[in-house]
C-alpha cells in the first residue's frame, strides 16, 4: 500500500477574513450607518478589532486597502459637504480635514518671481584701529 503525504496541521487561529467579511466591508461603505465614515466605525460594523484590519493590510490584503481607501475618500467627501452647509461643527471638521492634507496655515512666500527680493551681507566689525 503507498502511503499519502501527511500534511501538516494549521497554526494559529483560523483567518476571519472571509468572503462574507469583505462583503460586510463593502455594505458598510455602501450604507454608512455612521454620521462620518471611519475605520473606527467599520471595525464595529464588521465585528473585528481595527489591529486586525491593519494587519490584513501590512499583509497586502489588497481589498482591504481598497476599502478602506474608500472610506477615507468618502469620509473627505461627507467632511466637505458638511462643513460647508454648516451641518457639521467646523472645528471639528476642520480637524478632521487634515487627515485629508487640507490646512488653515497661510504661508507667505517673501520673494518676487522666486528671487530674494533683499540680498543683504554682513560684514564683521572690529574695534581694533588699525584693522
Amino acid at each position: 500500500p503507498s502511503k499519502l503525504p501527511v500534511m501538516p496541521a494549521p497554526v494559529g487561529r483560523p483567518t476571519l477574513l472571509t468572503d462574507e467579511l469583505v462583503c460586510k466591508a463593502y455594505e458598510y461603505i455602501e450604507k454608512c450607518p455612521d454620521i462620518v465614515p471611519s475605520v473606527v466605525g467599520l471595525c464595529v460594523y464588521i465585528g473585528v478589532a481595527k489591529t486586525t484590519i491593519y494587519r490584513w493590510i501590512e499583509e497586502d490584503c489588497l481589498e482591504f486597502k481598497d476599502i478602506l481607501g474608500a472610506i477615507a475618500e468618502l469620509q473627505e467627501l461627507k467632511l466637505i459637504t458638511g462643513g460647508l452647509s454648516s451641518e457639521f461643527n467646523p472645528t471639528i471638521t476642520k480637524m478632521m480635514m487634515t487627515k485629508h492634507g487640507y490646512s488653515d496655515k497661510l504661508e507667505t512666500d517673501v520673494t518676487s518671481n522666486g528671487k530674494t527680493l533683499n540680498n543683504w551681507s554682513v560684514n564683521p566689525v572690529t574695534t581694533n584701529k588699525d584693522g
